[in-house]
């Protein structure tokens, strides 16, 4: 009978086994970051009215969701902040969505101070009006957890869609229906 060589076994597959594992780790942890970016948030859904609300524009007069959705068309709101580095990306689409379309879209700026917003915003041609939030109330009504969080709001103050996360211009023209 052969006796085993002493001292410890020689591993198979060792090297291979950890590549698995921490491939597995990655991509577990990839999956829950974009399933908690995705998720919406508690504020209203789809078929449930939108809040009012009455916030700061950059030229110091107020707007209200009545004045967005006076035109008798859907409306885009996003809730962003200045310090949101998803919220960069979601301004430039807002940007290229209000270039091409005759829909409202209002970008607020959620807790951010007047000067910061009119900063970021500072020389930006589009068609975006652009508010602050800067007591947090109308983020508080919208009950947004994480930004940015886009509405689509239909004339008569009905959410029609909520996305959390980064919603890109042709979605916002399939959501707004056109």
């Amino acid at each position: 009978m052969a006796s085993l060589p002493a001292g410890p076994l020689p591993r198979r597959g060792g090297r291979l086994t950890a590549i698995f594992v921490i491939m597995v780790a990655v991509g577990l942890a990839a999956t829950a970051t974009w399933s908690y970016f995705q998720q919406p948030t508690d504020g209203p859904m789809a078929g449930e009215q939108a809040p009012a609300f009455t916030v700061q524009t950059l030229d110091g007069s107020d707007l209200t969701l009545n004045d967005l959705t006076e035109a008798g068309q859907p409306v885009v709101i996003s809730l962003w902040a200045t310090w949101c580095t998803a919220c960069e990306e979601q301004a430039a689409e807002l940007r290229a969505f209000s270039g091409g379309s005759s829909v409202p879209v209002a970008a607020i700026a959620v807790r951010d101070d007047l000067a910061d917003v009119e900063a970021h915003w500072d020389g930006e041609a589009s068609n975006v009006v652009v508010a602050v939030d800067e007591s947090g109330s109308m983020a508080e009504a919208y009950q947004a957890v994480g930004l940015p969080v886009t509405y689509v709001i239909s004339p008569d103050g009905t959410v029609l869609h909520q996305v959390g996360g980064l919603v890109q211009a042709p979605t916002l023209e399939r959501l707004v229906g056109g």
